[in-house]
């Protein structure tokens, strides 16, 4: 799990946003919206359990990309996405620790 971590957050950190005028900005787009969707995906794979990376992930990575533009391929704002994947997460945390408590 750490190499795919690792690949997404390098990805991420190697495409800084340019200016909108740029002609490499959907390119960077594409790379940052890709790198952001694979770590929902990494978040995503483990629904019922919290790992060891995840917090760190969560709250350092993609807390900075909270207000990134939309990717056209998409057309899902990365706030929405952000929102759609801790929410699932946390919502199916809350419930299975609810259920293991009775």
């Amino acid at each position: 799990m750490t190499y795919l971590q690792d690949r997404f957050v390098k990805l991420l950190r190697r495409s800084p946003l340019p200016n909108r005028q740029s002609p490499v900005y959907n390119a960077a787009i594409r790379q940052r919206h890709a790198a952001i969707l694979g770590i929902c995906a990494l978040v995503d794979s483990y629904p019922y359990t919290v790992e060891r990376w995840m917090p760190e992930l969560l709250a350092n990575i993609l807390a900075e990309h909270a207000y990134d533009p939309v990717c056209l391929l998409t057309l899902l704002p990365v706030p929405v996405l952000l929102v759609l994947t801790i929410g699932f997460h946390k919502d199916t945390n809350f419930t299975n620790s609810a259920k293991m408590c009775k």
